[in-house]
């Protein structure tokens, strides 16, 4: 049985927190975007849902990507027609 007093457990915690920060900030703004390009149009239409999701303002980003779709497939039908 370990005995770990309140003070090392919450120092354990903010360790790994700051690991994991460092972990998540390796990849860099620039070295994202940098990858874009080279993912499927699927792929990234999943990554600006997720990014939509993350926003204050989800309700208006979601409606109007819903929109753009609507109106990127008429754009599609219409140039096979």
């Amino acid at each position: 049985m370990s005995k770990c007093t309140p003070r090392k457990v919450v120092r354990e915690k903010l360790l790994a927190g700051a690991a994991a920060k460092r972990q998540i900030a390796g990849v860099s703004k620039a070295e994202i975007i940098r990858q874009l390009p080279k993912l499927s149009k699927r792929e990234r239409r999943e990554i600006v849902r997720c990014i939509f999701e993350i926003e204050d303002d989800h309700g208006i980003l979601s409606d109007s990507d819903r929109r753009a779709d609507e109106r990127f497939s008429m754009l599609d039908d219409a140039e096979v027609s």
